[in-house]
């Protein structure tokens, strides 16, 4: 995909287009601003576990407010869009739950 497609997708971007891979245990929300304000497109690991309990949701969460707080958005509730991206694996066996338990979360922060 050429860079210009992508840049009138997102108009923020800059070229070259900087894409961070959204690692879980090191792409959180300090990253993936920084990206972001950068010019780039920054991206959020979200891990693959998204059962009721799971730490990763938790986490989640946790980056996304942190994310909105870094570059100072307002409240998630009816605010415009975090512009940011979320990276999942979805092949562990909790993936059935992902429509239960993972779209709430983003849905909260767009």
């Amino acid at each position: 995909m050429s860079s210009s497609r992508l840049v009138s997708w997102f108009p923020h971007l800059k070229t070259p287009v900087i894409i961070n891979a959204p690692m879980l245990g090191s792409a959180g929300a300090a990253m993936a601003t920084e990206v972001h304000k950068a010019g780039g497109f920054g991206f959020i690991a979200a891990g693959f576990d998204f059962s009721e309990s799971s730490a990763q949701l938790t986490d989640l969460e946790e980056n996304l407010g942190r994310a909105r707080a870094l570059l100072s958005l307002p409240a998630a509730d009816g605010a415009g869009a975090l512009p940011l991206g979320v990276g999942f694996i979805t092949s562990h066996e909790t993936a059935t739950r992902f429509n239960a338990n993972v779209v709430p979360i983003l849905a909260r922060h767009r």
